[in-house]
């Protein structure tokens, strides 16, 4: 068939003619680019899925006309898409996009209705949910649909989403406001971890406004000098010797007052700040530590260990960074130790070997810091390219309190020990934890029983207190007690 425009002209009154005339005229080419010129208006050229214009559309009808009946809005993040995007290439990305799209859509029940709003943010709408739980249910097959890594251009990809949940309370909420209340819900559940889903309530809203306030005042904190180094000393429990100290982000906020790092290190990854203020923390640990070094010597010298955050080793400028950094402080890369969270080394696109080690290759030393709390498993410890393992305190914590913690303990302080790695226990507090964990054989510890957190001024403070001795700067028992 064809697509016809017909005119109808009545000549009844025209003797010539007395007739009516029909003019036919095939149009089908014209239809078939209005239906072409229609979907492009209304759908993703990316990934065929409807795009902000028709989901908008969807959802209104859908608040028209469900009456009692439930929906609900996802709003989806992927977590990280910039780095697949700087690292593989927007080819490679956007293929990437597409088979994310598919695969939300492959979750879904018939009548939901699944759009890619722009970027990397995708959003759905479920339709007449028979009861309140059936929108985490969905949020959860789709998380459970990102652990299989995505296959594109012969590459495997992991990459995984945040994603907020907002329905109706009220029963008033517009369009819009639905929407941008599962947009603040995915904020929240993207600075709380990503790769999850968090249902919005009004408590939500206000916490997301504080977050975004601080990531709007980053940049003028760092040009500000609002940033700091706090430390921590890490102990050989077997002498009391200091080992290194760890160096902890702060920011002295002007009028939040002095925020640690977990009130802002999630906001600065998502705005990708993260990176130089990571850079800047690298530059300050090494100089802080050459200033002790000279100040206080000791045998062997004292090492400062400071964390690379996830952005910062997707770059790949981070060796040349590090290496300027201890060259312009004067430092030995030995004396530098880059502590990396243990989900870093699954969370990303790339993976890490090569970049880490470079780093070692360059006599910089790595920790793999939290180790429990994420996805490695004893077996793999063989396979880190790491020097240093810092067992994450809930484990520390359940010293004395159950048999568990204490054999899992064991388990990595012998495995670790087998392969050469210098174990680090994390939050000792106590003295029997103190005493169970030399008993195991673990190296060293960090904690408030051995020392608490100081300022720059502290630290020097504590080093000038230390007592030298042939194994290094021992801690004096006052200061131990006081801790």
């Amino acid at each position: 068939y064809c697509s016809a425009e017909v005119t109808i002209t009545n000549l009844l009154d025209l003797p010539a003619v007395r007739g009516l005339v029909l003019n036919t005229r095939d149009v089908s080419e014209r239809k078939t680019l209005e239906a072409k010129l229609t979907h492009q208006a209304f759908h993703d050229p990316l990934t065929d899925l409807p795009n902000r214009a028709a989901f908008r559309i969807h959802l209104d009808h859908a608040l028209d006309g469900e009456g009692e009946r439930r929906i609900a809005v996802l709003f989806l993040d992927l977590d990280d898409f910039k780095a697949v995007n700087d690292t593989l290439g927007h080819d490679i990305g956007d293929k990437l996009l597409a088979a994310v799209g598919a695969r939300i859509a492959s979750t879904l029940r018939p009548g939901d209705t699944v759009a890619r709003l722009g970027g990397d943010e995708f959003a759905v709408l479920l339709k007449s949910m028979e009861d309140e739980h059936i929108a985490t249910r969905v949020a959860e097959r789709i998380t459970r649909q990102f652990i299989a890594p995505f296959g594109i251009g012969g590459k495997k990809i992991t990459v995984h989403a945040s994603i907020g949940i907002a329905g109706l309370v009220s029963g008033q909420e517009a369009a819009e406001e639905l929407i941008r209340n599962a947009d603040v819900a995915m904020y929240i559940a993207k600075t709380k971890g990503k790769a999850r889903y968090i249902e919005y309530d009004a408590t939500l809203a206000g916490a997301a406004l504080h977050l975004m306030e601080l990531e709007a005042d980053m940049p003028h904190a760092l040009a500000e000098k609002q940033f700091v180094l706090d430390y921590q000393p890490v102990v050989w429990l077997e002498s009391g010797a200091i080992h290194s100290a760890e160096a902890l982000l702060r920011w002295n906020h002007p009028e939040r007052g002095l925020l640690a790092a977990p009130d802002f290190t999630a906001v600065a990854e998502r705005s990708g700040m993260i990176v130089e203020l990571g850079r800047w923390a690298v530059q300050q640990a090494a100089r802080d530590a050459r200033r002790w070094q000279v100040r206080y010597p000791s045998t062997p010298p004292m090492a400062i260990s400071v964390n690379l955050y996830g952005r910062q080793l997707q770059r790949p400028e981070l060796v040349s960074e590090v290496v300027d950094a201890v060259d312009a402080a004067g430092l030995d890369p030995q004396s530098l130790i880059l502590e990396l969270a243990e989900s870093v080394l699954t969370d990303h696109h790339q993976p890490l070997g090569p970049v880490l080690q470079e780093l070692r290759q360059r006599g910089f030393r790595l920790a793999l810091d939290n180790f429990g709390v994420g996805y490695s498993s004893l077996g793999r410890l063989r396979d880190l390219p790491v020097d240093i393992l810092k067992m994450d305190r809930s484990f520390v914590a359940g010293i004395g309190q159950g048999v568990t913690d204490g054999a899992i303990l064991r388990a990595i302080i012998g495995i670790a020990n087998s392969l050469g790695l210098m174990t680090i226990a994390e939050g000792v507090e106590r003295p029997e934890q103190l005493a169970a964990l030399n008993g195991m054989g673990c190296h060293a510890g960090q904690g408030f029983y051995l020392s608490k957190t100081v300022d720059f001024e502290g630290m020097e403070a504590l080093l000038a207190s230390c007592i030298q001795s042939s194994s290094g700067r021992q801690l004096p028992p006052a200061w131990r007690q006081t801790a």
